[in-house]
């Protein structure tokens, strides 16, 4: 599914035709747990006409457009949903200015919070793709010298599409704009005009964050990106 993502014309045809196999009926899903099978299925093009009795020209043409893969863990997503949620939201958009005071005045939280936002500006490589593919059992058995390539053509397509350093950068401002104003509050301070400042801060740094993805970036079939960061 990767390799049909972003890989060679002659990939993305054989899983195109796997794909129009597990429709008809004629290969399973299941086969995909063996490593010899994925191996051959990287190394062919077509690989040969379907066991099918059905004329191949009789099917409708078929295009390998959208992959799901859940319940792969993407630590890079999580922090930054954590960090969005727990933070972000609950205590900058949630708190009334007098619970958003006493908050602010806790030097723990205030710290746990920035770790957790400078985790997130920091880790923006972990929605790379490549990333999912130690989860994956069949790539998994793989030798090295036959996932690498496949690595580097994703990592390649992230640095592309994705532009991991500039989505770093604008987190980054945002987030140095909002501990500026949290710096700027004097300890104590329940004066409204400061907390709606960092209220202001916060909203924008939560609204750079809700454009990351919810899991692993995936490059757009075909072309290796697209206009933004998709999960």
């Amino acid at each position: 599914a990767l390799a049909g993502g972003e890989a060679p014309s002659a990939w993305r045809r054989g899983f195109e035709r796997e794909a129009a196999a597990v429709e008809a009926g004629r290969s399973s899903w299941e086969e995909r747990r063996d490593a010899g099978r994925m191996r051959e299925l990287l190394r062919r093009a077509c690989g040969g006409r379907p066991t099918s009795a059905r004329p191949e020209a009789a099917e409708p043409p078929r295009r390998f457009e959208v992959v799901a893969l859940p319940g792969l863990p993407c630590g890079a997503a999580r922090e930054a949903g954590r960090c969005r949620h727990s933070f972000l939201e609950n205590v900058f958009q949630v708190l009334d200015d007098r619970g958003l005071a006493a908050w602010l005045d806790d030097e723990r939280e205030a710290r746990a919070f920035a770790d957790s936002a400078r985790s997130v500006r920091d880790n923006v490589a972990g929605f790379s793709p490549a990333g999912m593919l130690p989860m994956i059992a069949p790539l998994v058995r793989l030798p090295a010298a036959e996932i690498e390539p496949l690595r580097t053509r994703l990592d390649a397509a992230f640095r592309r599409a994705f532009a991991p350093a500039d989505v770093a950068r604008r987190l980054g401002a945002r987030l140095d704009a909002l501990l500026g104003e949290m710096r700027a509050r004097r300890p104590g301070n329940p004066a409204p005009g400061p907390l709606a400042r960092i209220r202001r801060a916060a909203r924008a740094l939560h609204d750079e964050m809700t454009r990351l993805p919810d899991g692993f970036w995936v490059p757009s079939p075909g072309g290796g990106g697209g206009s933004g960061p998709r999960a």
